[in-house]
């Protein structure tokens, strides 16, 4: 059984909009963009409440996010048997596109 997300990252087109969108509609708050070059992403991290959204703009074609549709996800836990789940989620919905 799922307990916790650590977070949520949401594969987007434009950084800067996403984060007034999320900003605006949950009352979150964002950090600074930072880039991460070995994945090839541009990424901001928003916190409402306990919750954690990673945004992340793809920097090269094969960056996460880049090759699928702008609203790609992925979603982290720190618990053992969340990890198994969301890695079974992941591939379920990658066999349904």
């Amino acid at each position: 059984m799922l307990e916790e997300i650590h977070h949520f990252g949401h594969a987007v087109e434009d950084l800067e909009e996403a984060t007034r969108f999320y900003g605006r509609n949950l009352g979150a708050t964002a950090g600074e963009p930072e880039e991460v070059p070995h994945q090839g992403v541009r990424v901001v991290m928003l916190v409402a409440g306990q919750s954690r959204v990673e945004l992340l703009k793809p920097t090269r074609p094969d960056s996460p996010g880049a090759s699928s549709s702008p609203s790609a996800a992925r979603a982290s836990t720190t618990s053992p048997t969340g990890s198994r789940a969301l890695r079974r989620l992941s591939r379920s919905s990658r066999s349904e596109v």
